[in-house]
């Protein structure tokens, strides 16, 4: 059915089992797909934002790096 070729009737007869039974393993598979995938994109998110808050905090922490270098630079070509 959903990788198969063969129609639902023919897999229930080949197996002995209810083609109804089919169709209900079948939504259930989806719904279990449907739901990982739900969580996969939740903790994309949550994995974005950390990053997102690490990149923020590195920023600021190079912005304070380049003043402090810009004046000791400054320091630095005044004794000339």
């Amino acid at each position: 059915m959903l990788m198969s070729v063969r129609s639902a009737r023919e897999l229930s007869q080949s197996f002995g089992i209810a083609e109804n039974l089919l169709y209900r393993w079948k939504s259930m598979a989806t719904m279990k797909t449907k739901a990982k995938t739900g969580d996969s994109e939740s903790s994309k998110c949550a994995k974005l934002a950390a990053e997102n808050a690490r990149l923020r905090a590195e920023n600021e922490r190079l912005k304070t790096d380049r003043e402090i270098l810009k004046k000791g630079l400054g320091l630095l070509s005044k004794s000339d």
